[in-house]
């Protein structure tokens, strides 16, 4: 069931896997009113060909963990999704929480699928319950994203911080409802 598509083809295979740990009180008498809306331990995935984009991204998503006090997130970001492919089974097959981040176009970089087939690709082939945002620039692409099940679309420039937190505590509302009733 989860494959490496395109393996052998001239996709660009490079990644800058970034990993950070940052433990943050949850309890106690001054406890954050955000805290325990968004799950610890989470992997979050980021698939852009633009540096800057993926930049922007991890930067709000780490503003995001620590706004939240959630604790034990790991961070990786890579160009193509057929570079993210192997985390994205290796996240599946261990059953973690994962908030994956996508563009639409990321043939700059080598990659073959778009941000379309690689939302296809996790839900209905890999089965894949995190959480699917879509980062694409394009207004299309992202309504494309959502119709084949992504949890949001933001867009370029980001939404705001408060708009992202209320998407990603929605989204994990559900995912955990689906894991729950399955």
């Amino acid at each position: 069931r989860c494959r490496v598509v395109n393996q052998g083809e001239t996709a660009d295979r490079k990644s800058v896997p970034l990993l950070t740990e940052t433990a943050s009180p949850r309890h106690g008498p001054h406890e954050n009113p955000l805290a325990h809306l968004i799950p610890d331990n989470v992997t979050v995935v980021v698939v852009d060909d633009s540096a800057l984009q993926r930049t922007c991204v991890l930067r709000s998503m780490k503003n995001i963990q620590k706004t939240t006090a959630a604790s034990n997130w790991s961070y990786a970001q890579f160009e193509t999704i057929e570079a993210a492919q192997p985390l994205l089974c290796q996240i599946h097959a261990a059953k973690t929480s994962a908030i994956v981040c996508l563009d639409e176009q990321m043939g700059s970089k080598g990659g073959i699928m778009t941000g379309t087939q690689a939302t296809r690709w996790l839900l209905k082939d890999l089965g894949f319950s995190g959480v699917i945002v879509s980062t694409s620039g394009d207004p299309g692409a992202g309504e494309r994203h959502r119709n084949l099940g992504a949890h949001a679309v933001w867009g370029k420039p980001l939404p705001p911080e408060s708009k992202q937190v209320e998407d990603l505590v929605a989204a994990f509302k559900d995912t955990m409802k689906l894991r729950t009733s399955t």
